[in-house]
């Protein structure tokens, strides 16, 4: 039995991820305390990513067909062999900030 750091409460060390920097080779935190905190991050990365990629939409208009209606624009690469991903996916996986600011610049 461990008790975890998070919920506090005595679970069964099977209930733990394995971690080897850990002095007893098993993390601190249970299974179901680790995803709800992974979900709460993804929601906060994903909207962090959401609002940062509006503000962009908002100040600017589609240089092609004129559009500057922001919940219509889409980002044109100009040269479609770098592009790794497209804008929407990485907002859509929560990818920092920077990485879409990159993206964008291509």
């Amino acid at each position: 039995m461990k008790q975890c750091n998070k919920c506090k409460e005595n679970k069964s060390k099977k209930l733990f991820y394995k971690r080897k920097s850990c002095l007893d080779n098993i993390d601190a935190v249970c299974i179901s305390c680790n995803l709800i905190s992974a979900c709460n991050r993804g929601h906060k990365n994903r909207n962090k990513a959401r609002s940062y990629v509006e503000q962009i939409k908002r100040q600017h208009s589609c240089q092609h067909c004129f559009i500057n209606d922001y919940r219509i624009l889409c980002f044109h690469h100009l040269i479609p062999a770098k592009k790794k991903y497209t804008i929407s996916r990485m907002v859509a996986t929560g990818i920092n900030t920077q990485k879409i600011q990159q993206e964008i610049n291509k």
